[in-house]
């Protein structure tokens, strides 16, 4: 009995692990720099503060690592305001994150 039981909670398991991440993640856009994959990812963090902030993430395809964590907007709950927003641009080889902010603007490389 314990023998059928087994492949039914681990198809369980993995199924709520796989629909927790993409609730947290979603896929924005696969691409490739070189002959590496890659994928790009918007993830929200909502808080208890009076911000909520999006993220993009950028992971490595096959063996999979975390490559980068860059703010796309932060939002304030009560005004309904974007205090940061930011876009991306794929290149040949790289990415660049440019981030817009109150009187300052950055951009962040990655090859």
């Amino acid at each position: 009995m314990h023998t059928k039981l087994k492949p039914i909670l681990l198809l369980s398991f993995i199924l709520v692990c796989h629909t927790a991440f993409a609730q947290s993640k979603k896929l924005v856009k696969s691409f490739k720099l070189g002959a590496v994959g890659y994928g790009l990812y918007e993830s929200q963090k909502l808080s208890k503060s009076v911000t909520d902030t999006t993220f993009y993430l950028v992971y490595r395809v096959g063996k999979v690592k975390m490559v980068a964590k860059e703010i796309k907007a932060v939002y304030h709950k009560n005004f309904g305001d974007t205090l940061v927003s930011s876009t991306y641009k794929i290149d040949k080889n790289s990415i660049v994150f440019y981030q817009d902010t109150w009187n300052a603007f950055y951009h962040r490389i990655y090859t």
